[in-house]
């Protein structure tokens, strides 16, 4: 599927309060500036209930930046990094990430999104856990797709050397796969200095909600 039918997939999705594969997090304070770290189109963000004018998004996928701005004009949305956030420090009440993380050097995005929250700021993040990835593998089995199942091992491996050590390495200049374990995302929020609120599973993903301490 192309990239921009994804998003707009994920769209359609997270305008249906009944879709069992939606996941939007839920922030108390309408008035707040929130950050979508891996924000796609912003169609995550134009569900959340916040002015637009609020609303701020990144992602290095530059077609689908160009198209959520045509979208919500009024949204901020800009093609970068989440290892460099360009925001200064403690500028947005929360900051989101929906399934962009896994992808990352997950220590450095947390460490630029601990920088631009305000103190008491909080964070939502869906990861993906391990459950996700065995179900990709074993249809990668079934149908013997040889690419995929080597790439299947590569994440195998490089999870399990960022469940032990923090640490991953990439696959391509694009990516650094990994699934996540609760307890190495407790280990590096905590290091970075939040307060974990919440952590509950959500369909093959799991979420982590989390506070900045003051």
């Amino acid at each position: 599927m192309h990239a921009i039918e994804t998003h707009l997939k994920a769209l359609e999705t997270a305008r249906d309060p009944h879709n069992p594969l939606r996941s939007v997090p839920v922030f108390p304070n309408r008035d707040g500036i929130v950050l979508d770290v891996g924000c796609g189109m912003g169609q995550t963000l134009s569900v959340l209930d916040f002015p637009y004018s609020h609303c701020y998004g990144i992602d290095v996928d530059a077609e689908a930046i160009h198209h959520g701005r045509q979208m919500f004009p009024t949204m901020d949305l800009r093609v970068g990094s989440c290892e460099s956030l360009d925001f200064p420090s403690c500028h947005f009440n929360y900051v989101m990430s929906r399934v962009t993380l896994p992808y990352t050097d997950i220590p450095k995005c947390l460490a630029e999104i601990h920088r631009v929250l305000v103190p008491d700021g909080e964070i939502w993040l869906a990861l993906h856990g391990s459950r996700m990835y065995r179900i990709e593998l074993w249809q990668n089995i079934r149908k013997f797709r040889i690419r995929a199942l080597i790439r299947n091992f590569y994440v195998l491996l490089n999870s399990l050397l960022f469940h032990f050590t923090g640490r991953s390495y990439p696959w391509n200049a694009e990516s650094r796969e990994t699934f996540q374990t609760e307890s190495r995302m407790r280990k590096i929020l905590t290091h970075l200095g939040f307060e974990i609120v919440k952590v509950q599973k959500s369909g093959r993903h799991f979420v982590i909600e989390a506070r900045k301490s003051t």
